[in-house]
This record gives structure tokens, C-alpha cells and sequence, in this order.
């Protein structure tokens, strides 16, 4: 793709929605991936094609009066929290814990919910692949060895460097699936019975 081809694209920018959990995180890196892979030159010749639609996963109330208070990650919640109280505090596993009124509400205020998503540099576009190329196993293990467990992305800022979302999001999800594979794999040796009682600790 050039500037002339992606002109007479019938859509200027592509939104990408997912659950705001570490899951969520994953799926948006696959995206991210794909289009790095087989569409770069969309993103190198319209560098804001890309839009993320942030929805809450934590929402709270400080006062029974009060308007809610939206947090984007769970990091960000618990900082909040060391100095604050609240009255009223929703946890949003998926979309599809949003109720329509509330979907309705993001919407009409999707100026607040869309973040440009930017490949800054070539630093962007390396630690990318880094966070999912099978030939950068150690790497992977180098990101979760230094994970800072308070980092996470501000969102209110409106644009993100993939960089930062690698660094501060995703590696929350390299951190906790390594983590769940490693327990699996202790457990291997144990009775089925031993093991079907670990595994509805870790689903539930």
C-alpha cells in the first residue's frame, strides 16, 4: 500500500475491541502482530490506522452521590486505591459485563474511548515481535524476569507507543500464563484427582 491506494480505502482507520483484562491484552497483540506482518505498509504510510476502543474494567463510585470513576487497568485501580476510599466499586471481566445503558454511555462519548495506537519506531515493531516470535523465547523470559507488577498504560492520554504497551500491559499476560504453565507442569506428576482439584483452583 501506498498514500494514493490507501486513499481510496473505503475506511480510514481500523478499531480494535477487546476485553480489558490480561486475555484481552493478548488478542490486541495478536492484531497488532498480524497487521506488522502483512499490512506494514498500511501503518508505515497512515500511521494512525489503527485505534484501540477502551472500555472500563473497573469502575467506582467514591461517594453514594458521586460520578463513577473509570480505570483501565487493574494497576491503575490499585494505585487509586492506596490513597482513596470508595462507596461503590464494579469489576468488568469482558464486553459483555457492560449493561446496553452503559455501552450506550461509552459510545456516545467514544472521543473518550478511542486511543491511537502508533509504531513509534523501529523499537516498537522489534519488541512486538519479540513478545510473540518463537525464536525470542528468551527474551520473553528477560521481559517477565524485570516486570514492574504496578506498570500499565494510561489510556487517558489518548495515543500509545506499542513499545509502552508491550512493556507495561502485555507482559502482564506473558507474567501470568508462563505462570499458570509452570503450576500445570509442577502438578503433572500428581493424581488425577489432585490435579482436577488445582485445576478448578486456577479457573475459578
Amino acid at each position: 500500500y501506498d498514500s494514493q491506494s490507501i486513499s481510496k480505502l473505503p475506511y480510514k482507520h481500523l478499531v480494535i475491541v477487546t476485553d480489558q483484562d490480561n486475555d484481552g491484552s493478548h488478542i490486541m497483540g495478536l492484531i497488532l502482530t498480524f497487521f506488522q506482518k502483512f499490512f506494514k505498509s498500511i501503518l508505515d504510510n497512515h500511521p494512525s490506522f489503527l485505534l484501540r476502543f477502551v472500555t472500563p474494567i473497573v469502575r467506582v463510585k467514591e461517594t453514594p452521590k458521586s460520578s463513577y470513576m473509570d480505570f483501565f487497568s487493574l494497576q491503575a485501580f490499585k494505585k487509586w486505591s492506596e490513597t482513596h476510599r470508595c462507596h461503590e466499586a464494579n469489576y468488568y471481566k469482558g464486553l459483555g459485563t457492560s449493561s446496553a445503558e452503559e455501552a450506550k454511555e461509552y459510545f456516545s462519548a467514544s472521543k473518550n474511548h478511542l486511543v491511537l495506537l502508533t509504531f513509534r519506531d523501529e523499537k516498537c515493531n522489534r519488541i512486538l515481535s519479540e513478545s510473540y516470535g518463537e525464536a525470542y523465547s528468551e527474551k520473553r523470559k528477560e521481559m517477565i524476569q524485570n516486570i514492574d507488577f504496578e506498570s500499565c498504560v494510561n489510556y487517558n492520554e489518548g495515543k500509545v507507543c506499542i513499545r509502552d504497551f508491550c512493556e507495561k500491559e502485555l507482559v502482564h499476560f506473558l507474567y501470568a500464563n508462563i505462570t499458570a504453565k509452570t503450576i500445570i507442569k509442577a502438578a503433572m506428576p500428581c493424581s488425577p484427582k489432585a490435579l482436577s482439584k488445582l485445576i478448578k483452583l486456577l479457573v475459578t
